[in-house]
């Protein structure tokens, strides 16, 4: 047998006995003690884990309005956000729908204790808040009747890999067939030897991609996200592809996820529901780089899609044109105010000096817009006597009073002097 041949035996099978190297050369040794033994996977293997698996149906993650995503079993979703986005009620409020409507749920919180969990559910349910519900305000009988009979709950340190890896496979006894979900709130907290922060971040997220694959459950991992995204998140700069990358320790968990959904900024709250967006950002079975409009009820916690998931680039553009309308129109107001306070016609430089507007660009579309509407008008007064034609403005009141001819507006002639 060549040096290579044992080499490659012994990457299959182990060391034999007497088998102490022989001729193969001291590169060799060490490359097999690096190697461990061939993984690779042959094309029958592959195809009959395909077969084996090919009645698994999709499993839709859900909240009332609609699906947000649909995955498949042995996943990993990652749900991001900034503290105070609403993150785990949002989780909660998937895994409600999912153990009504779907199958199974457990509901691990390596943040909160059971009780607190329990009442955040209730109150998600009766559309009461929690701290009410702690409080009495939900009858006992009542919290009984709401509650789902597939959810479990799972709390802080109980929440080993461990016991997530019992938990499930039990649940899955119990109710055999139905698509298991696994909330896991949230990554950056779960323990394992790993002492730094981003390796203890990967090893979790390695732990529990093992644990939905062995188990077939689909996993709705919680991650904070890191502090400049998450004011990026809230603020709506970050929209649809642009929130995969927003966890604490990016690249170690986008990299395991089917999914990636980002918690966007909350908008003018009413009645108790305020406006938010949930972008797809990554999306391995199609959908990614979309954003959904939401409701968040932050009095109890309840989630609510509204709409169909629109391509990032067409919100990102329609915001960026709202935003320049607001801004052109505060530039309009702005320089009108300055106008009617002038005591003489003023040039449109000095009208938008006055008024505060210092791109040229804006001063020069809110001025023609004030002009267009007869909001102000052009005198016979003009800006740059030895310079091509152009007109002083003033409002028309003043103009009037102060007996100054008014010129009609010609095409080609709005230029600034």
């Amino acid at each position: 047998m060549t040096a290579a041949e044992r080499a490659t035996e012994r990457a299959r099978n182990g060391p034999t006995v007497g088998d102490h190297g022989g001729d193969v050369d001291a590169e060799i040794e060490r490359g097999l003690q690096q190697v461990g033994r061939d993984v690779a996977k042959r094309g029958a293997e592959i195809i009959a884990e395909i077969w084996d698996h090919r009645d698994e149906p999709l499993v839709p993650l859900e909240i009332s309005g609609g699906v947000l995503i649909e995955t498949y079993l042995g996943s990993i979703v990652l749900l991001i956000g900034g503290t105070g986005a609403g993150k785990t009620s949002l989780a909660l409020d998937v895994a409600i729908h999912h153990a009504v409507n779907r199958g199974p749920a457990i509901v691990a919180s390596l943040e909160l204790v059971k009780r607190i969990l329990g009442a955040r559910v209730i109150g998600i349910r009766c559309g009461e808040s929690w701290p009410g519900v702690l409080t009495g305000h939900v009858q006992h009988e009542h919290m009984l009747q709401q509650w789902p009979n597939r959810l479990r709950i799972i709390e802080r340190r109980d929440a080993t890999i461990e016991n997530l890896h019992a938990s499930v496979a039990a649940v899955r006894a119990e109710f055999p067939g139905e698509p298991l979900l696994l909330v896991v709130d949230y990554v950056q907290l779960m323990d394992n030897p790993e002492r730094e922060i981003r390796r203890r971040v990967a090893q979790a997220m390695a732990q529990l991609d093992d644990l939905a694959t062995e188990h077939r459950a689909v996993i709705l991992a919680l991650s904070q996200g890191s502090r400049a995204s998450a004011r990026q998140l809230a603020s709506g700069k970050k929209l649809g592809r642009e929130t995969a990358d927003a966890g604490a320790e990016a690249a170690e968990l986008e990299r395991w996820s089917v999914y990636t959904i980002g918690i966007g900024g909350h908008g003018p709250t009413v009645d108790e529901w305020s406006v938010v967006d949930l972008s797809i950002g990554k999306g391995r079975l199609g959908g990614g780089d979309t954003v959904r409009s939401a409701y968040y009820c932050g009095r109890t916690g309840a989630w609510r899609v509204t709409g169909d998931a629109r391509p990032a680039a067409e919100v990102r553009t329609e915001r960026q044109g709202e935003k320049a309308g607001k801004g052109q129109r505060s530039a309009e107001l702005a320089i009108l105010g300055a106008a009617g306070q002038a005591t003489e016609p003023k040039t449109r430089a000095e009208l938008g000096s006055l008024a505060g507007v210092g791109k040229a660009e804006t001063r020069s579309a809110a001025i023609t817009a004030l002009l267009g509407r007869d909001e102000l008008v052009e005198v016979e007064m003009r800006a740059n006597p030895r310079g091509a034609v152009a007109w002083k403005v003033w409002t028309r009141e003043r103009a009037v009073a102060a007996g100054i001819r008014i010129i009609e507006r010609v095409s080609g002639l709005d230029g600034e002097p």
